[in-house]
């Protein structure tokens, strides 16, 4: 997260902008919320805009994959009234929002905020698409990364809550987790267990050089159903 706040810091102060938000797509509907920003240590700081509620017009464009580039605050059409409204009361002469996707992934919007009126020229565009492009892509890769821990994290935490032993184990009885009721009743029965990295079938083979018959076949079936057979 600092790593966000710092590019958009270096990019707001290159500009010399008010602010500059990365916004991405609010969980629960279309809109945006404001994840990262940066505000000109010279300008109070506000709450950030509500995307839905405060600039409704320049929603809709970002919705439909366009750019909102507003040099002054009375270019804005008759139907962006709100919008009109909303630049004044967070002391915006231009703005310039540009959405952000990964692929064909939408992933939310940049936002640039200046206190004064001034022109979005065609190259500078360009430029901060290309700026926001980087950004988008490690936005990407962040909340799948996000996405991976919030996962591992349910997971342990399901496994950890069962009152009966379990091993988590793939195709080839290959211990990828336990949870402590197993290690605890392996520990108390005087089983050698196996741990995580460890196959769960060896130690009946190391335990018995001749094993049972019956332990033979427990191992095949267990291996069966591993596999699917």
């Amino acid at each position: 997260d600092a790593g966000f706040h710092e590019w958009l810091g270096r990019i707001g102060r290159f500009l010399e902008t008010k602010s500059v938000r990365l916004y991405t797509l609010s969980e629960r509907d279309t809109g945006l919320s404001a994840r990262y920003e940066w505000t000109d240590p010279a300008f109070e700081k506000l709450p950030p805009p509500d995307a839905k509620r405060d600039f409704p017009w320049s929603l809709t464009r970002l919705q439909q994959g366009l750019p909102v580039s507003v040099s002054s605050a009375n270019e804005l059409p008759p139907e962006a009234a709100v919008d009109l409204e909303s630049m004044h009361r967070f002391g915006y002469g231009a703005m310039l929002i540009l959405p952000i996707a990964s692929g064909d992934r939408a992933l939310g919007a940049m936002a640039f905020g200046s206190a004064h009126r001034r022109e979005w020229p065609d190259e500078l565009v360009r430029r901060l698409r290309l700026v926001a492009e980087v950004l988008a892509n490690a936005l990407a890769r962040k909340q799948t990364e996000d996405a991976i821990r919030a996962s591992e994290a349910m997971k342990s935490s399901i496994l950890h809550s069962l009152r009966s032993g379990v091993a988590v184990v793939d195709r080839d009885g290959m211990v990828q987790a336990v949870n402590d009721t197993w290690t605890t009743l392996a520990r108390e029965s005087g089983d050698l267990a196996a741990a995580v990295g460890e196959n769960l079938l060896e130690p009946s083979r190391v335990a018995a050089p001749h094993p049972h018959q019956r332990a033979v076949e427990l191992d095949a079936g267990v291996l069966a159903v591993l596999r699917g057979l």
